[in-house]
């Protein structure tokens, strides 16, 4: 696992736990953008290692 592969997963983490804790506090729209963020950043994430 490199260095680059562990950062990512981290933000992914990150932004998912602070999208979820957004949403329990009530703040709706932030919870949204942060889980779009890691949603964004997940799938660039994928598409960059499938190469055929």
């Amino acid at each position: 696992m490199n260095t680059t592969k562990k950062y990512q997963d981290l933000a992914i983490s990150t932004l998912f736990f602070a999208g979820t804790l957004g949403f329990m506090f009530g703040e709706f729209i932030f919870s949204t953008v942060f889980f779009a963020t890691a949603f964004i950043i997940s799938n660039v994430a994928r598409s960059n290692q499938v190469q055929f």
